[in-house]
């Protein structure tokens, strides 16, 4: 198994996080830079994922509602297809869905990197 760090994605890596943000969703920079940007009253947040190194493999930006951790955005990126970037922000999802008090976790239509492809 590889060795992926999760963690809350920083400010100042934002702007380098957009190349997967791009992958992930139809979202524009702006509309990235505004997510990024501390909010009075919402609780959301960006869990990225990085191998030694500090390489980004993936992010998740969630948002709750109610009780409802809702990821409008999900992108891994994987090398070898084995999914570990994936359940890694899979598994930090639902820890941070718990520790903010949800009962469920729903994923964007568009989000990237959720499920196994076949292939061949």
């Amino acid at each position: 198994m590889a060795l992926i760090h999760l963690s809350v994605l920083p400010l100042k890596r934002a702007e380098e996080a957009y190349a997967l943000v791009r992958l992930g969703t139809g979202w524009s920079e702006h509309d990235w830079f505004e997510w990024m940007r501390p909010s009075e009253g919402e609780r959301r947040g960006v869990l990225s994922a990085t191998a030694l190194g500090g390489v980004l493999l993936g992010l998740a930006a969630y948002v709750v509602k109610g009780r409802t951790l809702d990821v409008p955005l999900f992108v891994a990126f994987e090398l070898g297809g084995r999914g570990e970037t994936r359940d890694a922000l899979r598994n930090g999802l639902d820890q941070v869905g718990e520790r903010l008090g949800c009962d469920r976790v729903c994923f964007s239509d568009e989000s990237r990197g959720l499920v196994e492809t076949a292939t061949g």
